[in-house]
């Protein structure tokens, strides 16, 4: 087996273990919290995923792609300046908006509000140590810390659920407690160069480091902010028009479908990444490692992606309860994305790699305007799932195309 091949073992090992442990509390939460409440809890978090990717302004991805140690450091402390100050920008403004009467929690309630700023500065340091732990190879270390955050959030909103009402809070606070562990285990396990900095001149380093990488804040930044409100776009519009129980239904399809993707991909994009940065540099290019991995990653997903489309419906009624059957007939309408989603988003950190981060840009507001097209034209949510799924798929082989481009080094004009 190659290194590569090794180090994509490493990481799946660790990520299928963090899934599993995901798999296996699902059938429990489903019998412990309604849809209506795993509705609500989507769209908290997804919510604090968005404000995540504006708090550390996506310096995470500068930080892989830095040339040496002292632009990872200066990246590092750039970014956690960013999250504390934009944290605290946010909260400030939050709490005045809510005593001049312009912001209600309504249904969510306070106490989740506050639980956000939490989540969004613990999840910022978290995707930062894992950023790092990339630079320097601790593929293995990361996948524990990984592993150790999917057992702690699902323990812990089990527990809630348990002792509690099984109300949305304890989803809430299950997922602060995780996330909050891993941020912890992220900083002292993978040794960010923070420790014993010197206060003085460190403004003018981030500042000037910032400015070194403006196209990350001027197109990644905008582009995983497109993607992010694309991606959270079906449960918002499905939740208006359709209330919080479908989209309960919808979360928990996502999370049945997307969290293996998800988890699956990321373990060979954290190897990927690495070894194509590392060919690009040395070569001009990355196409071999490319190609390699598209083959490998289209043979590892024909075989789940057939069985969701024949059994996804009674699956979910067995696994997940009666009252969820409804979920797995919307995962057979998004079989196509799903499919080309595990096969294109570890390819597409070609695009970082190259300095094309325009056309990322591009693509994803391509993406939002076919994603607010199909959930605001169709009336009927099936239909609106499969427009959903098809335009979702078809944007997806054009990113694969560009993609490919980009790894041979070639300029598309």
């Amino acid at each position: 087996m190659t290194s590569f091949w090794s180090r994509v073992a490493t990481v799946l090992s660790g990520s299928l273990a963090a899934q599993l442990i995901a798999f296996l509390a699902a059938p429990l939460l489903t019998r412990l919290y309604g849809p209506e409440s795993l509705g609500l809890f989507s769209i908290w978090l997804a919510w604090v995923s968005i404000a995540a990717i504006v708090a550390t302004l996506r310096l995470e991805v500068a930080i892989v792609v830095a040339a040496t140690s002292n632009e990872r450091r200066d990246g590092i402390v750039t970014a956690l300046l960013a999250v504390a100050i934009l944290t605290v920008v946010g909260s400030i403004l939050a709490s005045m908006a809510e005593v001049a009467g312009m912001l209600t929690t309504g249904t969510i309630g306070r106490h989740a509000i506050l639980l956000a700023a939490l989540a969004v500065v613990v999840t910022a340091i978290y995707q930062l140590g894992l950023a790092y732990a990339v630079t320097q190879r601790m593929f293995a270390p990361a996948a524990h810390v990984k592993l150790i955050a999917a057992f702690a959030i699902a323990s812990g909103q089990l527990g809630c659920g348990w002792w509690g009402d099984g109300t949305f809070l304890g989803l809430v606070v299950g997922q602060c407690i995780g996330v909050t562990l891993a941020a912890a285990l992220a900083l002292l396990r993978f040794k960010l160069p923070i420790w014993g900095l010197s206060i003085r001149g460190l403004w003018q380093r981030s500042t000037s480091y910032l400015w070194s990488q403006k196209d990350f804040v001027r197109f990644s930044l905008p582009a995983d902010l497109i993607n992010a409100g694309a991606a959270q776009m079906p449960l918002f519009l499905i939740g208006a028009a359709h209330g919080v129980g479908p989209a309960g239904l919808f979360a928990l399809t996502q999370r049945a479908l997307g969290a293996p993707v998800a988890l699956l991909a990321a373990s060979v994009l954290d190897v990927f990444k690495q070894q194509a940065t590392e060919d690009y540099r040395s070569h001009g290019n990355c196409q071999p490692v490319f190609v390699k991995t598209l083959k490998a990653l289209t043979v590892l997903a024909v075989v789940p992606m057939t069985v969701v489309a024949w059994f996804a419906p009674d699956f979910f009624a067995i696994v997940f309860g009666a009252d969820w059957r409804a979920a797995g007939d919307m995962a057979r309408l998004l079989v196509p994305l799903y499919f080309l989603r595990f096969v294109a988003s570890p390819l597409s950190y070609v695009l970082y790699i190259a300095g094309k981060q325009r056309f990322d840009l591009l693509w994803q507001m391509a993406l939002l305007s076919i994603t607010a097209a199909a959930f605001l034209v169709p009336r009927d949510l099936d239909a609106k799932l499969l427009a959903y799924s098809l335009g979702y798929s078809a944007l997806y082989i054009v990113y694969l195309g560009m993609a490919y481009q980009f790894s041979k080094g070639e300029r598309l004009r």
